[in-house]
């Protein structure tokens, strides 16, 4: 009788093939269980970030901006290189272009 042991290479691995792309549709289904609504601003604050807005365009300061996306409270940073009254758009020296309605809250670095 021979001991020689002999490797059953892929096949002992079949079972977790089964699992494949598990992690995908787990991570997929906490992003959209973890969204929130849209949280409505009251008319003081639309007022401070109409005024820090117009400050830090102004005097060309850095400023952070929390914002809604896609069911997120989002941060970014950046000096206001262009404003749209028009569209209703902020664009930011970084590359950001968000809409006033989605601003939750700015403030001045």
């Amino acid at each position: 009788m021979s001991d020689i042991y002999v490797d059953r290479g892929l096949i002992k691995w079949a079972p977790f093939d089964a699992l494949t792309g598990i992690d995908n549709l787990l991570n997929e289904i906490r992003y959209r269980n973890n969204k929130i609504a849209k949280p409505t601003l009251s008319q003081d604050l639309i007022e401070s970030i109409n005024y820090e807005l117009q400050e830090a365009y102004e005097l060309n300061k850095e400023i952070q901006v929390n914002y809604f996306s896609d069911g997120y409270i989002k941060d970014t940073y950046g000096f206001i290189k262009r404003f749209d009254q028009y569209d209703a758009l902020l664009y930011l020296n970084n590359g950001m272009k968000l809409k006033l309605d989605d601003i939750i809250n700015l403030y001045i670095i």
